[in-house]
Order: structure tokens, then C-alpha cells, then sequence
């Protein structure tokens, strides 16, 4: 893993603002690029809810997702049902729906693990696997690792993995907002 100077020395100072600013809400972020084609983005999140509440939190991406990073436009139109097979799905116009990641693996208030690229990833021949783990923290609130691995080819312009981590960071800031203030 690559250590946060090296990440914030790629971010520039637009990213750096960014990151100071969710270091100091208790996000911590990390990109690593191990061979070529291989991506992953890392997150670790300190929260007021035990690993129970911050589950179900997170399994309602309508309530802190950022519709403007959506295919609608709402976060309102996603859902994500939370069994295996299940989908990180959302409403489009005229009777209209968008995959957004399938569940692989849900253990209530443990783990939550998915499949699937998304946005412009979606459109990549790209493998996506977003993981979701969950602890209590025995000094109260819970800790949520959060693992996003991207594998394959991709013709997306380079510099893609900080904008994929902006958006990130983005949605793990609004998680973290909601879950400890009760609003995004």
C-alpha cells in the first residue's frame, strides 16, 4: 500500500483541499495500483452507530448517496437489496432501471460485498468488486473498511483512478455526515 504523501502528492491541490478535509472528519483514504489494470481505492471511516446500524445504513444508498453521481439525477430512485444475487439498482425516466453492482455476499452488521462497475465503469471491460466491512469499536461507534478493486482494460482518459477516488471520497464524506448527524 502506498503511504498518504504519495496519494496526496498526485492529488494536487484541488485533491489535497479534499483530503485534508476528510482526514479531518475521520475518512481516511488510500488509491493503490499494484500491476497494470489493477485498481484499488480504500477507505476507512469511524463512525457514531455500531456495526449493526451503520449496515443497514449503508444498504440504503438512497438516504447519503450524491444523486448528481447517479443515472437519474435522484439518489432517491436506487436501491439496494441486501441478500446475495440482489441489486444496487435505480428508477430511470419512462419505466427505465440501471444496475449499478450486484450483491455477492451480505451478512447483516458484517460484511457487504458487491460486483459491478459504476457509472462510466460500467460502459469499461472492467471487473469491480466493492467490499464492505464492519466492526464495533469496543470504546463505542463502530469502524467501516471500505474496498473498491477495478481489474481489466480501460479507455477512460488518464488520471482516471483520482477522479473515481474524488467521487469516492465524496459519497464516504456523505456517509459518514449521515451516519454520525443523521443527514448527508
Amino acid at each position: 500500500m502506498r503511504s498518504d504523501s504519495w496519494l496526496l502528492g498526485k492529488m494536487g491541490s484541488t485533491g489535497l483541499t479534499l483530503a485534508l478535509v476528510l482526514w479531518g472528519a475521520g475518512v481516511r483514504a488510500d488509491i493503490v495500483q499494484s500491476p497494470p489494470g489493477l485498481s484499488e481505492f480504500s477507505f476507512q471511516l469511524h463512525v457514531t452507530p455500531n456495526a449493526a446500524n451503520s449496515y443497514a445504513a449503508v444498504t440504503h444508498p438512497e438516504k447519503w448517496w450524491n444523486g448528481a453521481h447517479s443515472f437519474s439525477g435522484d439518489a432517491a430512485n436506487m436501491t439496494l437489496e441486501a441478500a446475495a444475487g440482489g441489486c444496487w439498482c435505480e428508477k430511470l425516466p419512462a419505466g427505465g432501471s440501471a444496475q449499478h453492482m450486484r450483491v455477492l455476499t451480505a451478512i447483516p452488521g458484517a460484511l457487504l460485498r458487491l460486483s459491478g462497475g459504476l457509472g462510466p465503469l460500467q460502459e469499461q471491460p472492467m471487473t469491480g468488486v466493492m467490499t464492505w466491512s464492519f466492526k464495533d469499536d469496543p470504546k463505542g461507534g463502530s469502524t467501516i473498511d471500505f474496498k473498491y478493486r477495478l481489474a481489466g482494460a480501460s479507455d477512460l482518459p488518464a488520471g482516471w483512478p483520482q477522479a473515481v477516488n474524488g467521487v469516492l471520497s465524496g459519497q464516504m464524506q456523505r456517509l459518514q455526515n449521515f451516519l454520525d448527524k443523521g443527514a448527508p
